[in-house]
């Protein structure tokens, strides 16, 4: 019983206005024997009537308006609300749950789209819901930055919201571009996941998901800014890695459909760019808001080795698709690894508990994550042997052909990857190209990667 007078805290600090949390009628009660309340007692007395006037409608109902009235204008007074209505109205709008509801519809209309093609009422109904889901999570996020005069992300809680919708917004508009139907189908997909994340975590936390903020953070501008940014380049890796899967699954069971292959891994490839763009500059921003705060611009914190992860696996990947050792499969694969890199650092640093960053502080995760890793890990190995099938079936075919008709066939069997790029030959790592200390370099590298047909990059 005593657990339950604590449960619920309806009534706000009147005589301690410096007092955050709100009084249950436990709470309320240790306060007053102790001198330290007063005209809460007021309400805590309207609250006792309510069980003994069940029996009579009207006064419960007029006791039960009174407590409310009074309620409210006790917040006002302390400033707390400045948006209550707007919150009320947020709470009774419920656009997240609207919106999961309407990703689902969404995703299962993208599945009767892949089913008939050529079906318009399909197609617009599925960019209607799913349209129509982002809106609202769009609306969910700005009404709670309005009630809160913050920035979209100021908690662990508003990642998983912001996160899943600027990967949506991304998908959406790629979808606008090139109608492969393919960043459609992954836009309602992300909505599904992304909110039922955010549904989980806000039941575990079990907790108000509007709180405020610790000292460190209450800094509008580098919530804006640092924070903002840098959980943009999480939703980039996240989409790279969406669409990596999408691209291993189609080159395991339809390695014919190039077109779409060589589409997506564009896509892929851009999205990666994005991402490092946003990683990057919000890295860097972190750096300087770190400086003013503790007095460093980089201390190896985990939080800020994460960040610094991701922008080291983007520069990796784009590097070595510059140097032809990852082509259109390997950006894919990678983009899958990537993926990894970005859940340690948004959900994994945070388990340790350590560090400076300790606002973000969670638990009771490390099992879900370790089922997430080991599936990407799964898909990871799934393309790399797609990888292995399509290089023996080269070498099956060069044998065969022989002589120049094995040239013509690994060309075109190179045509999965798509660039367009005839392989690392003829390229300015020929060693014809070069002089003799880079050649001395680059040879060993190429003839490893000749070894077994793997001349032409992952």
């Amino acid at each position: 019983m005593a657990n339950r007078s604590r449960a619920l805290a309806l009534i706000p600090p009147m005589s301690d206005r410096e007092r955050e949390e709100y009084y249950s009628a436990g709470t309320l009660l240790t306060a007053a024997a102790g001198g330290q309340a007063g005209p809460e007692l007021a309400l805590l007395g309207a609250l006792e009537q309510l069980p003994e006037q069940l029996g009579d409608p009207e006064r419960f109902r007029a006791t039960l308006a009174g407590f409310v009235s009074e309620s409210q204008s006790a917040v006002a007074a302390r400033g707390d609300a400045p948006h209550l209505e707007l919150e009320i109205f947020f709470y009774r709008l419920k656009p997240f749950h609207w919106g999961l509801l309407l990703f689902l519809l969404g995703f299962v209309l993208v599945g009767l789209v892949w089913l008939q093609p050529g079906n318009r009422w399909f197609a617009g109904a599925a960019w209607s819901a799913t349209g129509a889901a982002t809106l609202l999570l769009i609306v969910g996020i700005t009404l709670r930055c309005i009630i809160r005069v913050r920035p979209p992300v100021s908690t662990l809680y508003e990642t998983t919201l912001f996160i899943p919708a600027v990967a949506i917004v991304v998908a959406l508009a790629i979808e606008w571009i090139n109608r492969r139907r393919v960043a459609l189908s992954l836009a309602a997909a992300l909505g599904v996941v992304g909110l039922f994340v955010a549904n989980a975590y806000e039941l575990r936390e079990g907790g108000d998901t509007m709180g405020r903020l610790v000292a460190v953070l209450n800094s509008n501008f580098w919530l804006s800014t640092h924070v903002t940014t840098v959980t943009m380049g999480y939703s980039a890796g996240l989409l790279a890695a969406a669409l990596g899967h999408v691209y291993i699954f189609t080159r395991l069971v339809a390695p014919g459909r190039r077109e779409l292959l060589r589409q997506v891994a564009r896509m892929c490839y851009g999205v990666i760019c994005f991402g490092l763009l946003f990683s990057f500059v919000g890295t860097v921003l972190g750096g300087i808001w770190a400086n003013y705060s503790w007095g460093r611009f980089w201390g190896w914190d985990p939080k800020e080795n994460g960040a610094l992860l991701i922008v080291l696996a983007n520069l990796m990947i784009l590097h070595a698709r510059l140097g032809g050792y990852l082509r259109d499969l390997g950006i894919c694969i990678s983009a899958v690894l990537l993926a990894i890199v970005v859940t340690l650092s948004w959900w994994g640093v945070n388990l340790l508990g350590i560090g400076l960053h300790s606002y973000g502080f969670t638990s009771g995760i490390m099992g879900r994550l370790l089922v997430f890793w080991a599936i990407e890990s799964v898909v990871v190995a799934v393309g790399l042997l797609v990888h292995a099938r399509d290089a023996a079936v080269r070498r099956a075919t060069a044998g065969v052909a022989g002589g120049a008709g094995a040239g013509g066939a690994a060309g075109a069997a190179g045509e999965y990857s798509g660039s367009g790029a005839t392989g690392r030959e003829g390229t300015e790592g020929t060693p014809a190209t070069q002089g003799p200390g880079a050649r001395r370099i680059i040879e060993p590298i190429n003839r490893f990667h000749r070894i077994g047909g793997y001349d032409r990059g992952l």
